[in-house]
């Protein structure tokens, strides 16, 4: 099946010219796919492609469409330690590179593409490659559907012979694997980065998350949730699951979390199912406010235990969050005492209480407060504290 696949990219006599085994095809194979999952990806895929072709080093190099010189580059060598300095590093050194331009996916040799002679007395060669006892080039510019160019760049040294044509054919064969894979490298980076952002600004805001299974089991909780189950007033961590201190709120939840679980929404949109509730607290603390959102549907093409089905939002109204002071003064440009005290009444503090906890007297608060309302455009308190509080303020 996947060396059919194969078949479909790359012409017939150059999948024959690679005589490559069913079990060597497949294997070659996890490692390409494995490699953005790697702790260090591309290391073991790249090192499996260097020992395979008997390269003495194998440097991935990939760089955005619009330029930006250089990208992503890994090297593995013989020594095991990325100690090929190579034409990505410097814009100079890759403006002496002369093996570029190489006919698209598909792999070819410094010789063949240059010619033997016109490649040996290349600067590249004589400066920076005789020296490190690198002769020989195999490489291929690949062309990833997103647009990110990815160079391969394989090497032997003076003591080695050249790349073979089979070399190349067994090369050209895992064109198609290469750039899927890296396509996959992609957009996983992009998504790891994407949640990083979005998991920093939740866990600002004083709100607790948790995400669960489609069976309620605990996958995943910020700090602020750890911080409320681990009070356990009113609700708690047990066995994984959320409990409750009364059966009441216990019923409820359940019914409530199998509404958002039902698959109303259709596929690939998200759910549009919330549902809320309050618990009460033993403690006789204001209520903890609770939310239900279902997750997209495409999230949830099957009812795996691992998969998160639902997000549950916790808030409690003791717990407020704790706005940047440099955000403040920087959205707005107010001095750092202007900032402190807009801060203090936007965490709901009235102008006697924040000029006590700042300590300045009340009618030096007020004057700070006439200029905070002249730099920020409102002219009452409870102007001031919507525009801070709708503001990105929260979220530095």
């Amino acid at each position: 099946m996947l060396e059919a696949a194969t078949r479909q990219h790359v012409s017939l006599p150059v999948f024959g010219l690679a005589a490559l085994s069913s079990p060597q095809f497949s294997a070659l194979l996890e490692k390409i796919y494995q490699a953005p999952l790697e702790s260090s990806p591309w290391r073991g895929a790249l090192e499996t492609i260097r020992v395979m072709l008997r390269a003495r080093h194998a440097t991935l190099i990939l760089h955005p469409p619009l330029g930006g010189w250089p990208g992503v580059m890994i090297n593995v060598s013989e020594a095991g330690a990325c100690s090929l300095p190579t034409a990505s590093n410097h814009s100079h050194d890759h403006a002496l590179d002369p093996f570029v331009g190489l006919p698209a996916d598909r792999f070819t040799t410094a010789d063949k593409f240059l010619g033997a002679k016109a490649w040996l007395d290349g600067k590249l060669y004589k400066q920076y490659l005789r020296p490190l006892d690198v002769r020989y080039i195999l490489g291929a510019d690949i062309r990833t559907t997103c647009g990110v160019g990815c160079r391969i760049r394989l090497c032997r040294g003076h003591d080695a012979p050249d790349f073979t044509v089979q070399d190349e054919a067994v090369s050209t064969v895992l064109v198609p694997h290469l750039k899927r894979a890296v396509d996959l490298h992609l957009r996983l980076g992009f998504a790891g980065t994407e949640r990083s952002i979005c998991e920093g600004l939740v866990n600002r805001l004083p709100a607790g998350m948790i995400m669960l299974d489609d069976a309620g089991k605990i996958l995943k909780t910020n700090v602020a949730a750890d911080n409320i189950l681990s009070d356990a007033d009113g609700i708690w961590r047990t066995g994984g699951t959320l409990a409750f201190s009364c059966a009441q709120a216990q019923r409820r939840f359940g019914e409530l979390l199998q509404r958002v679980l039902l698959p109303v929404a259709p596929r690939g949109s998200a759910s549009d199912v919330v549902e809320a509730m309050s618990i009460a607290r033993p403690s006789g603390n204001p209520k903890l406010g609770l939310l239900i959102r279902g997750m997209p549907r495409d999230e949830r093409q099957t009812r795996a235990q691992w998969r998160p089905a639902c997000a549950v939002f916790l808030r409690d109204p003791d717990c407020r969050g704790a706005p940047s002071h440099d955000v403040a003064r920087k959205l707005f440009n107010l001095t750092a005492s202007e900032a402190a005290l807009a801060v203090r009444l936007a965490d709901g503090s009235s102008v006697e209480d924040a000029a006590s906890a700042l300590g300045i007297s009340a009618n030096t608060a007020r004057a700070y407060l006439r200029v905070i309302f002249i730099k920020t455009g409102v002219t009452r308190q409870a102007g001031l504290v919507s525009t801070l509080l709708t503001s990105v303020m929260p979220l530095g």
